[in-house]
C-alpha cells in the first residue's frame, strides 16, 4: 500500500504536554494518512495586476521530448487538430514540438511511438502562454510535489498502445528462440535479452504520470541592449526557440565596460504585464571535469515592474550555486527568497521569491567563462509564471561512482556511500572470453566498493574497456543509474615473455607470429643472423628505442610482424618481448627461421624424360597439356596457353606459369573429368615416379590420384600413388608422386588436394622420369611386405652390389637417386636383418580409438600409442605397415605422429596423411622453430572402430628410445615388461650424452646443439598403461628408480598408484565396463590421457590442453616416484580434472579441483567463507574458486555413503547407489535415464547441475542451490518439481564430520529435528554489530552449528532472511554469533535461532529479541592510508633486501639519504584503539592526511586521543585544491569526540548536517605534539525516528484536550480528543512520512476499513542557509476522536516507522529508511495540550 503525504508550510510552534515534555521551537509541516491517502493543499495564489490585452485571444503548447535512449524512431504527437512528428534518427537527446495559435480551453494531447504506450493528458491553454510539457522516456521523479514530467512507458512492443502479458509473451518467445529482433530492442543496445524484459515487467499495471504544466509567457519583442550586435542574424530567433550569439559592437572582450545584453518586453505599454515567478537563461559551458555550468560568469538582471519599480539580481559567481552537490550538500529550500542557482545543463534560474507583474526584463552580461570572450551564446530565455510548478532536478541517492582503479584482470570500484538504502548494484559491460563477446552483468553489492574480476563467470581481459555504472537499492526500489565510467584492467606486473612465437621463412623477410599475451598492450620483435655474436640483436621497427614509461616509438601493436629486406637464404634468431604500462618484459624463448631465395625449386633431373629446350619453351617429349578447370582452377603467366583449358605452362621450365585453385581438391576425393591436369607424350613410357613443384607455394599438398593411358588400349587406368614431400638445396618444397607399381604410359592426368582447409592449390613445373630398377631391385631383397625378412639367396655380396648402383650418380644429370635417402635405410636393414639384429616391428591395439569414446561428453583423451622411436626435423623415415587382410597400397585407419620434446603447448605435434599399407616414405616436417632441438617422440594412432583389425607398423629411422608398454598386461607379463623397461631405460640414460655426441653434435642442423639434458631430444621415453600415458624425460623417470635396490617393484607401485588414481576419477564418473548398457553406454574410456613433459607457458606451474597434460622438469619424477595415492598432489589431479570435467556442467577452475580435494583429502576452502556465502542471500557464484569447489564437496558430503573418499566399490550397482556423482554423470550421459522422464541438458551449467542432481538425489533439492546463489529457471523448477517438495534438510552446512556421524548413525537416532533444544538465545547490539549468544541442551557433539535469521518489518510485514551460521561451540560455554551490519542504519531488527543437527535437520526456531542499529555512518577503513609531517619513535627503517637494495637513495641528492621507514601513523586507521600513534612535529603544526582512495559523502570526523586546540579540517577530492569544513575547534581529551563540519553559520547551525564530497581529509592542530589512539570519518547516517520521553521517562502518549490549529486553513487542526503520539527524527520534512503499526501490522488509527490519522513533522530552518536534512526534529502523529478505543488500545504494543519517497506528491521511490523498537500504551493515558502561534499565509 503506498502511504500518500502533503507538506504545508506553517508557523513556529511551541508543543507542551501535561506529562512534561517539550518540542523546540521549529516550523510545522503537517501530513494526514486517511488510508495511507493525503488530501492536497492548495499553495496560496497571487492575483493578476490587470487584464490582459483584448488581442491575447490563443495560447500556444510546447511539448520536449526525451527518450533518454538511444532511440532512433519517430514520435508522433496530435494536437489541436494537429499532428507533428519528431524524428529521433540522429539519437537527439530530446526533441520539442510546439503548436501555436490554439484556441483557449481543455483538450487532449496523444504521443506515440513504437515500443512505447500511448501517452494521453489534458491540457487548459490560456490565452498569452506557452503551456510547456516535459515528457521522458523513464520515470522521472523530482523530489518535489508535482513537479514532476510525463512518463512514455516503454514495453509496447505488440502495437497495441499498451503495455500487457501479451507484450511479455511475445518478448520471452524471442529471448528462447536466442533471436535478436530491433522492433523488440527497448533499451537499445543492440540485444533482445532479459534486460528488455526487466523494462517490460517493470512497467505492467503501472499508473500513467502526467506532466506538470509549465506556464511560460510569451514575449512580445526582444532587441539587443546598446553596445550589442548579433552575430549572424537578429535577436527575434530567440522567438523561434534557436540561440543568439551576442558580441560588444565595438569588437573589445565582454567586460563591466564592454558588456553585451539583451532588452525583453513582456508587455506593450498601456497593456497589463503578466504575473511572472522567475525566469530560466541558458548559456552553458562545459568544465573540464565534465559538469556543465553557466557560461556567464558576471552580470545582472533588471526588472522592470508593472508598478513602476525595479528589481536586480546579480549572475556572478553562479558556478558555486549549483543544486548539485558542489562543497556542502543542501536538498531543499524552505520559505522562499529570491535567489539564483544554476541547474545542471548550465541553465541560471533565477527565482523572484514569488509572483510579480513585469513588463520588461534587462539582461547585461559583464563576463563569460569560455575561452572565447568575445562572445556569449544564449540559447534559450523562459519566464515561468510559477515556480513552484517548475519541473526540477530530482534528488534520488543516486551513487557517485568514482574513475575505476585498474588491476589484473580486474577492476576496482567504487562510489559515494547513500543513506536510506540496503545495497547497490553494479552494472558492468564489456568483452569476454577467447571471442571478446560483449556480455553484461548486474552485480548486487552490500558496501560501496567492490572489485569486478568477471563478468557471469568469464573472466575481464586486459587492456578492453568496460562500462560500469552503480544504483542503489532499498527493497524493490531502486534509484537511477549513475553516470556512466569506463575501466581498463591492467597488469600489475611487467610482462611475461610471449609465448608460441612462430618464424616462417618468405623471400628475403620473416613472418613473425606469437601469442598476444593478456599482460602487454605493445611487442617489440628483435633478431640477428645466427652466425652473429649473441648480444648483437636488433629491433625490427628501425629507429626504435625502447622507453620503460611511452613503450617507444614504433611499438608494435598487434601479435604479428614481418621482417624485411633481410638477406636470402640466411638463418635468423627471433625474440619478441612485451610492454605494458610498468615496462618491458623479459624476452621471449628464441626462435629459428630462414629466409627463401629468390630461386625457384630444383626438381630431380636422374633419369629425367622431359628435359628443358629453355625456360619458357615446351620441354622435350610432351606433345599437349589440358586442365578441367572446375572450380576456378586456372592457369596463370603462361604465354604458351592461348586456348582454353590449355595447361602448357606446366611443361615449360618457367615457374612464372602455374595452375593454381583456391580449394582443398581437385579430382583425389571427388574424382571427375573436369578435374586435374593431363599431359601427353610423344610414345609410351615406362615410369615408376614422377615430380612437380610450385614457386612461392602458401599451403602443402597431401594428397594424389594418378589417370593414365597409353597406345596399347586406350583405357583409362589408375595406379596407387604416394605423395612424398622433398627440399631441394635451397629448402624449397617440391614433390616426389610415387608410383605403387612401374606403369607404361603416353598420356598422364595428375590430380592433387589436401585435407579440408580451403587454400591455394599450386603447380608449377612437373617432371617425368624414365624408369630405374634400382627401386625395385632393393625392395625385392625382402620377402614379407614389413621388410623382416630376406628372400633365399640373399646374401652380403647381394647388399653390397645394390649399396654401390645406389651410391652411383646418374651419368646424365650427376645426381643420385631422389630417394636416395629412403633407399639407404632400406640397404641398412637388409644387412642388419642377415646379421640378426632387425629391428622389431609394433602391434597396434586396435581398443585405443576415439572412436568408442563418443558417449564421455569430455576431451582431452589421448590415443596415441609410442613407436619407441624419438626423431628430428628433416630426417628421412620408411614406416611399413601391415594387416591381417588388406592388400599394398590399401588406405589405413592410421596416422603418423612427429612430436616436439618439450614442446610450448601449441607446436607439439603435427600428423602425417593416413598411412598405407606397405612402404610409407616420410620426411619429418618441423613441429616447432626455438632455438633447441627441434624434433621428438613418434607415435602412431588408430582411428577405426573394428575389433578385426589387426596392424603392425615398423619404422626404418630415427633413434630407439625406452618405451614401456603395460596396456592390458597383468601378473608375470607386466613384471617381465617392466623388468625388460628398466634394464633399457638403466642402459640408455648412461649413454644419452655419448649418444648425443655422435648421432646430433656436428651433424643435421636441427639438433647440433650442445648437450642439454632438459632439450636433448634423446633424452626421452613413454610408459603407457590402461588410462594414463607418460610422455617424459628419461633420466627424470630413471632419478627415484636409480637408489631402490627392487626397482622393478617400485616402478609397478608407481605406475599403479596412477592406475588407481584414474580408477577412482572414473569411479565417481559412473564408468564401467561392468555398467551394461540399462542406463546407457557408461563404458571406460578407449583412449588415455597424456601427461607429457612441456614447455610452461605464462602464468602456469602444470596445464590441460588439448590432448595432454603439461608438466615441466620439475614434476617430472612422478611417473616413477609415487608409492600411492597419496602421492599425488593437488596440481595434477587438477590438471586430470579439467580433461575429464562433465561438459554439461563443468565450470573451469572449480568442477576439476573436485578431483584434486578427492585425491589428497586437502580440504582449500574455509567452511566459513562456505557459511557467508549460503546465508548472504546473494546471486551469483563465490568470487573464489575454492569457496564455489564446496558446493559440488558438499553435494558429495551429503549424498555418498562412505567415509573413506578413495574407496573403490567391488560392483558397478554399488559404485552407482552409493555415489552422488556417479549418478550425475551418468545422467548427464544420458539423460532418458533419468529417474523422471523430460530431462534436458540446454540450459547451461547451473542449470543442468541443478537438473542432474536433483535427478542424482532423486530429490528436489533446488533450496540447496538458490543457497548457493544460483536462480533456477522455469524449466529447472517444473523438472525439479517432478521429485516432490522441496528438501528441508540444510545441505548447505554439511562437513565431515557430518557425513561420518550420519554413515554410522542410519536411521538417525536422537535427531533435533523440530524440537525445542535452544534454551538461550540473545541478541545485543554495539553500534553496527549484533551478538547473539546461544546456548542448547542437546549434545554438541550431535550439533554442527546455529542458523541465524535476521528480520525487519516494513509496512506492517515482517520480511525475514538468513544471515549467518556460526558451529557450535564445542567447549560447554556458549556460542557467540556477530553479525556485522555494513549498509542498513538506524532500524529494528529482531533474530532467531535454529540448530542444525549433523543428520542436517533443524530445531524449533528460538527468539533472540530485538535490537536497533544506530551509528553516525562510519566509513569503513580498510582501504584508506594515512601520513603526516610529524615523525615517531615507533617509526621503523626498511631492511634493505634484493626488493629494495638502496632504501632512500634520492639521486638530486645522494649525499643526503635518509633510509625509508615503515610509518607507524597508519595506528590513527587500524581499527583498534588500543594502539596509539604518539607523534612530534619538527616544524610548525602538526598534521594529518587521510587519504580514502575514493570519494566519498563524508559530515565528520570522530577523534579520540589527547587533546588539540584550535583544529582545523580541510577536504580535497583531488588532494590539490582543498576546501576548509571546519577551524578553531577544539578536542578536550575525552574519548571519541565528534566535529561536526560547517554547513552554514556555525552560530546558526543548530541541528542542520553539511556534507562534503572529498577523497582527502587533512586535519591539522596548533600543537606539535598528539597521542592519537584512532581517527573516524562519518558520511551521512540516513533517517531516523523515535518516540520522545519525558524527563520521568514516560513515553509520550496522550489525548489532546483542546483544538489546535497548526495553519492557516480552517482545516489545519488536530481535533480535541485526538490520541497523540510524539518523537524524534533525523531526515527532510518534505520527503519523510511517519506511519505507525501495532505488531500485528495494523496501522494505528484504522478502524472499520477506513484510517483516521495525521502528522505534523517539525524542522528548524536556518536564517541564512537552506533547509535540508535536519538532524534532531520532531513529530506529532495523531488519531482523531471516534477512530481510537481506549479500553481496546491499552496495552498495545506499537511501533513507528519512517519513510522516505523520491516525489513527495506521487509517493514514487517509497522505501522505509527507520523504525523504533516496541513501546506499549499505557491503560491509563495523561492529557496533552499542544500551544504556540500559527504562522500568516504565504
Amino acid at each position: 500500500m503506498r502511504k500518500k503525504i502533503a507538506a504545508l508550510l506553517t508557523g513556529c510552534l511551541l508543543l507542551q504536554s501535561l506529562t512534561g515534555f517539550v518540542i523546540p521551537s521549529q516550523k510545522a509541516y503537517a501530513k494526514t494518512a486517511e488510508a495511507r491517502m493525503l488530501s492536497e493543499s492548495q499553495p496560496a495564489q497571487v492575483s493578476s495586476h490587470g487584464k490582459r490585452t483584448a488581442q491575447a485571444t490563443t495560447g500556444s503548447l510546447e511539448i520536449e521530448v526525451h527518450p533518454f535512449l538511444e532511440y532512433t524512431g519517430k514520435v508522433t504527437i496530435e494536437f489541436n487538430g494537429e499532428t507533428k512528428e519528431l524524428d529521433f534518427a540522429n539519437k537527439s537527446s530530446f526533441l520539442t514540438a510546439r503548436f501555436n495559435n490554439v484556441a483557449a480551453g481543455e483538450q487532449t494531447v496523444t504521443i506515440k511511438a513504437d515500443k512505447f504506450a500511448t501517452y494521453t493528458q489534458n491540457v487548459t491553454i490560456e490565452p498569452g502562454w506557452i503551456h510547456k510539457l516535459l515528457v521522458c522516456a523513464p520515470k522521472i521523479n523530482t523530489g518535489k510535489e508535482g513537479t514532476n514530467p510525463g512518463w512514455l512507458q516503454a514495453g509496447d512492443i505488440t502495437g497495441d498502445g499498451q503495455i500487457s502479458s501479451e507484450d511479455t509473451d511475445s518478448l520471452l518467445k524471442l529471448i528462447r528462440e536466442n533471436t535478436t529482433n530491433k522492433n523488440f530492442d527497448l533499451n537499445n543496445d543492440g540485444k533482445t535479452d532479459i534486460a528488455d524484459l526487466q523494462i517490460i515487467v517493470q512497467n505492467i499495471g503501472e499508473n500513467p504520470q502526467e506532466s506538470l504544466v509549465e506556464k511560460l509567457w510569451v514575449f512580445h519583442e526582444v532587441a539587443p541592449a546598446n553596445g550589442t550586435s548579433v552575430v549572424d542574424g537578429d535577436a527575434s530567433a530567440l522567438l523561434d526557440n534557436k540561440s543568439v550569439t551576442l558580441t560588444p559592437a565595438n569588437g573589445a572582450d565582454i567586460s563591466e565596460s564592454s558588456p553585451v545584453g539583451l532588452e525583453f518586453t513582456l508587455a506593450e505599454d498601456g497593456s497589463n504585464a503578466p504575473v511572472i515567478g522567475g525566469m530560466k537563461l541558458l548559456s552553458s559551458y562545459e568544465q573540464d571535469n565534465g559538469e556543465t555550468i553557466s557560461n556567464i560568469e558576471n552580470g545582472t538582471v533588471k526588472l522592470e515592474l508593472d508598478n513602476g519599480g525595479t528589481e536586480s539580481f546579480n549572475l556572478e559567481n553562479q558556478a558555486g550555486s549549483s543544486t548539485r552537490k558542489q562543497n556542502a550538500n543542501f536538498l531543499r529550500t524552505s520559505a522562499r527568497a529570491a535567489s539564483v542557482r544554476t541547474e545542471s545543463d548550465g541553465s541560471l534560474i533565477l527565482d523572484f521569491g514569488g509572483q510579480i507583474a513585469v513588463k520588461r526584463v534587462t539582461i547585461n552580461i559583464t563576463g563569460v567563462r569560455k575561452a572565447n570572450k568575445k562572445l556569449a551564446e544564449i540559447a534559450k530565455v523562459e519566464f515561468v509564471n510559477d515556480m513552484d510548478k517548475r519541473i526540477p532536478e530530482p534528488e534520488l541517492n543516486i551513487p557517485a561512482l568514482a574513475e575505476p582503479e585498474p588491476g589484473n584482470e580486474q577492476l576496482s570500484v567504487s562510489w559515494s556511500a547513500q543513506s536510506n538504502v540496503t545495497g547497490y548494484e553494479l552494472y558492468i559491460e564489456g568483452p569476454v572470453g577467447k571471442t571478446k563477446e560483449i556480455m553484461s552483468d548486474i552485480i548486487k553489492v552490500p558496501g560501496n566498493i567492490y572489485t569486478v574480476s568477471s563478468i557471469k563467470t568469464e573472466s575481464l581481459i586486459n587492456f578492453e574497456t568496460y562500462k560500469l555504472k552503480v544504483r542503489s537499492v532499498n527493497g524493490d526500489w531502486k534509484s537511477p543509474w549513475s553516470d556512466e565510467k569506463t575501466g581498463t584492467p591492467e597488469p600489475q606486473a611487467k610482462p611475461a615473455p610471449p609465448d608460441n612465437v612462430k618464424v616462417t621463412g618468405g623471400r628475403s623477410s620473416l613472418n613473425v607470429t606469437w601469442k598476444d599475451m593478456d599482460d602487454s598492450s605493445g611487442y617489440m620483435v628483435y633478431y640477428k643472423k645466427t652466425s652473429e655474436a649473441s648480444d648483437n640483436y636488433h629491433p625490427a621497427v628501425e629507429g626504435f628505442v625502447a622507453d620503460e614509461k611511452t613503450g617507444g616509438t614504433g611499438i608494435i601493436n598487434e601479435n604479428s610482424y614481418k621482417i624485411e629486406n633481410l638477406e636470402e637464404d640466411t638463418e635468423y634468431s627471433v625474440y619478441v618481448t612485451g610492454w605494458n604500462t610498468l615496462g618491458w618484459g623479459s624476452p621471449s624463448l628464441k626462435s629459428i627461421g630462414k629466409t627463401k631465395n629468390s630461386n625457384p625449386p630444383e626438381l630431380p633431373n636422374y633419369k629425367l624424360l622431359n628435359t628443358s629446350n629453355g625456360e619458357g619453351k615446351l620441354s622435350a617429349h610432351i606433345v599437349s597439356a589440358s586442365f578441367g578447370g572446375h572450380g576456378g582452377a586456372k592457369m596463370v603467366g603462361s604465354t604458351l596457353d592461348t586456348e582454353p583449358k590449355s595447361a602448357l605452362g606446366l611443361v615449360d621450365n618457367d615457374y612464372n606459369s602455374y595452375w593454381v585453385k583456391n580449394d582443398w581438391d581437385d579430382g583425389v576425393a571427388y574424382q571427375a573429368n573436369d578435374r586435374g591436369m593431363t599431359i601427353t607424350l610423344d610414345a609410351n613410357y615406362k615410369m615408376n615416379f614422377m615430380a612437380f613443384a610450385a614457386y612461392e607455394e602458401v599451403a602443402s599438398l597431401e594428397t594424389v590420384r594418378i589417370d593414365y593411358w597409353n597406345s596399347q588400349d586406350s583405357e583409362q587406368h589408375s595406379v596407387g600413388s604416394r605423395l612424398i614431400r622433398k627440399l631441394d638445396k635451397n629448402e624449397n618444397q617440391f614433390y616426389i608422386v610415387k608410383f605403387d607399381n612401374a606403369i607404361t604410359a603416353n598420356k598422364i592426368r595428375l590430380c592433387v588436394g589436401r585435407g579440408y582447409t580451403r587454400a591455394e592449390m599450386k603447380v608449377g613445373e612437373i617432371r617425368f622420369y624414365n624408369y630405374d630398377s634400382l627401386e625395385d631391385d632393393i625392395m625385392g631383397l625382402y620377402s614379407d611386405e614389413m621388410h623382416t625378412t630376406l628372400r633365399s639367396g640373399v646374401t652380403a655380396e647381394t647388399i653390397d652390389a645394390l649399396e654401390k648402383r645406389l651410391e652411383k650418380p646418374d651419368s646424365e644429370s650427376g645426381e643420385k637417386h631422389p630417394l636416395y635417402s629412403e633407399l639407404k635405410l632400406e640397404i641398412g636393414t637388409a644387412r642388419d636383418i642377415l646379421n640378426n639384429k632387425p629391428s622389431a616391428a609394433y602391434e597396434v591395439i586396435n581398443q585405443i580409438t576415439g572412436k568408442k569414446d563418443g558417449h564421455l561428453g569430455f576431451g582431452g583423451l589421448n590415443p596415441w600409442q609410442p613407436l619407441g622411436k624419438t626423431v628430428y626435423a628433416g630426417e628421412t623415415l620408411v614406416v611399413y605397415v601391415g594387416h591381417n587382410t588388406k592388400r599394398t597400397g590399401d588406405s589405413t585407419n592410421l596416422n603418423l605422429i612427429m612430436t616436439q620434446y618439450h614442446a610450448e603447448s601449441g607446436s607439439l605435434s603435427k600428423s602425417s596423411s593416413a598411412l598405407k599399407i606397405g612402404r610409407n616414405e616420410i620426411t619429418v616436417p618441423q613441429v616447432a622453430d626455438k632455438e633447441f632441438e627441434r624434433g621428438g617422440q613418434l607415435y602412431v594412432a588408430y582411428s577405426g572402430n573394428n575389433a578385426s583389425d589387426k596392424y603392425a607398423v615398423r619404422v626404418l629411422g630415427g633413434s630407439d628410445i625406452p618405451v614401456l608398454n603395460v596396456y592390458g598386461k597383468t601378473g608375470t607379463e607386466r613384471t617381465n615388461a617392466i623388468r625388460t623397461y628398466i634394464d633399457s631405460l638403466e642402459k640408455h640414460v648412461a649413454n644419452i650424452e655419448a649418444e648425443h655426441g655422435k648421432l646430433h653434435k656436428g651433424g643435421s642442423k636441427p639438433v647440433d646443439y650442445d648437450y642439454d639434458q632438459q632439450n636433448c631430444i634423446l633424452n626421452s621415453t613413454d610408459i603407457m598403461m590402461e588410462k594414463m600415458m607418460y610422455s617424459l624425460p628419461a633420466t627424470q623417470v630413471w632419478g627415484p628408480l636409480s637408489g631402490k635396490e627392487d626397482k622393478v617393484t617400485a616402478l609397478d607401485i608407481s605406475l599403479q598408484a596412477m592406475e588407481d588414481t584414474m580408477a577412482l576419477f572414473y569411479h565417481h564418473k559412473g564408468l564401467s565396463n561392468d555398467a551394461g548398457t540399462e542406463r546407457g553406454n557408461n563404458a571406460l574410456p578407449a583412449q588415455h590421457l597424456n601427461i607429457r613433459y612441456m614447455r610452461m607457458f605464462a602464468g602456469a606451474f602444470m596445464y590441460a590442453a588439448g590432448n595432454h597434460i603439461g608438466i615441466e622438469y620439475g614434476s617430472t619424477g612422478l611417473a616413477s616416484g609415487a608409492s600411492g595415492l597419496h602421492s599425488f598432489g593437488w596440481g595434477i589431479a587438477h590438471e586430470i580434472g579439467h580433461d575429464i570435467n562433465q561438459g554439461t556442467y563443468a565450470v573451469a577452475e572449480v568442477t576439476n579441483n573436485y578431483f584434486s580435494q578427492l585425491l589428497t583429502g586437502t580440504k582449500r576452502y574455509k567452511d566459513e567463507n562456505v557459511y557467508k556465502k549460503v546465508t548472504s542471500n546473494t546471486v551469483g557464484r563465490a568470487s573464489n574458486v575454492f569457496t564455489q569447489l564446496a558446493l559440488y564437496w558438499q553435494l558429495h558430503l551429503a549424498f555418498d555413503n562412505n567415509k573413506d573418499d578413495h574407496h573403490v566399490y567391488s560392483n558397478y550397482e554399488d559404485q552407482f547407489n552409493n555415489l552422488f556423482f556417479a549418478r550425475v554423470d551418468t545422467y548427464s550421459r544420458n539423460p532418458a535415464k533419468a529417474p523422471k522422464e523430460g530431462l534436458s541438458l540446454n540450459g547451461g551449467s547451473d542449470q543442468n547441475l541443478m537438473r542432474l542432481s536433483c535427478a542424482a538425489a532423486n530429490k528436489n533439492i533446488l533450496p540447496f542451490f538458490e543457497r548457493w546463489g544460483m536462480v533456477p529457471d522455469t524449466e529447472t523448477i517444473a523438472y525439479a518439481a517432478k521429485y516432490g517438495e522441496p528438501e528441508t534438510k540444510a545441505l548447505y552446512y554439511v562437513d565431515e564430520d557430518a557425513r561420518d556421524y550420519r554413515v554410522d548413525n542410519p536411521g538417525e537416532p536422537g535427531t533435533i529435528k523440530g524440537s525445542n533444544v535452544i534454551t538461550v538465545a540473545s541478541a545485543s547490539a554495539i553500534s553496527n554489530q549484533v551478538q547473539v549468544n546461544i546456548e542448547t541442551s542437546a549434545d554438541t557433539d550431535l550439533i554442527i552449528g546455529y542458523e541465524i535469521i535476521r528480520s525487519m518489518t516494513s509496512d506492517g510485514v515482517t520480511e525475514s532472511q538468513v544471515v549467518g551460521f556460526q558451529p557450535v561451540n564445542k567447549n560447554g560455554s556458549a556460542t557467540i554469533f556477530t553479525d556485522t551490519i555494513s549498509t542498513i542504519n538506524n532500524r529494528v531488527m529482531s533474530y532467531t535461532v535454529k540448530a542444525v543437527d549433523k543428520f542436517l535437520n533443524y530445531s524449533a526456531e528460538a527468539n533472540a529479541g530485538k535490537v536497533k542499529i544506530q551509528t553516525d555512518g562510519i566509513l569503513d577503513k580498510s582501504l584508506w592510508t594515512a601520513s603526516t609531517n610529524m615523525v615517531s619513535s615507533d617509526d621503523t627503517e626498511i631492511t634493505t633486501n634484493d626488493d629494495d637494495p638502496d632504501s632512500g637513495y634520492d639521486e638530486k641528492n645522494p649525499e643526503s639519504v635518509e633510509a625509508k621507514k615503515n610509518q607507524s601513523i597508519y595506528k590513527i586507521i587500524d581499527n583498534d584503539i588500543s594502539t596509539v600513534y604518539n607523534g612530534t612535529a619538527s616544524s610548525g603544526s602538526a598534521e594529518i592526511t587521510i587519504d580514502m582512495h575514493a570519494i566519498k559523502e563524508i559530515t565528520a570526523i570522530k577523534y579520540s586521543g589527547n587533546a588539540l586546540s584550535s583544529v582545523k579540517v580541510e577536504t580535497s577530492e583531488d588532494g590539490s585544491t582543498w576546501v576548509t569544513v571546519k577551524e578553531g575547534f577544539n578536542f578536550d581529551g575525552t574519548d571519541k569526540q565528534t566535529l561536526w563540519f560547517n554547513s552554514v553559520k556555525e552560530s546558526e547551525r543548530g541541528n542542520w548536517i553539511g556534507a562534503y564530497n572529498a577523497r582527502y581529509v587533512r586535519l591539522s592542530a596548533s600543537q606539535a605534539d598528539v597521542s592519537i589512539k584512532e581517527i573516524e570519518i562519518c558520511g551521512p547516517s540516513g533517517d531516523n525516528i523515535e518516540f520522545m520521553q519525558t524527563g520521568s521517562g514516560q513515553n509520550s502518549i496522550g489525548i489532546l484536550t483542546d483544538d489546535y490549529q497548526y495553519g492557516t486553513e480552517a482545516t489545519n487542526v488536530i481535533p480535541k480528543g485526538s490520541l497523540i503520539f510524539t518523537g524524534i527524527y533525523k531526515g527532510n520534512h518534505a520527503y519523510n512520512v511517519v506511519i505507525l503499526y501495532d505488531i500485528n501490522g495494523n496501522i494505528i488509527g484504522s478502524m472499520n476499513d477506513t484510517t483516521k490519522s495525521g502528522q505534523v513533522i517539525f524542522a528548524d530552518v536556518p536564517e541564512n542557509g537552506n533547509l535540508g536534512e535536519t538532524s534532531d526534529g520532531t513529530w506529532v502523529y495523531y488519531v482523531e476522536p471516534g477512530q481510537w478505543n481506549a479500553a481496546a488500545l491499552a496495552n498495545t504494543r506499537v511501533r513507528a516507522e519512517l519513510y522516505r519517497v523520491d516525489d513527495a506528491k506521487t509517493l514514487e521511490g517509497e522505501r522505509i529508511t527507520s523504525d523504533t523498537l516496541d513501546i506499549t500504551i499505557p491503560e491509563t493515558l495523561p492529557d496533552i495540550t499542544l500551544t504556540g502561534g500559527t504562522i500568516p499565509g504565504n
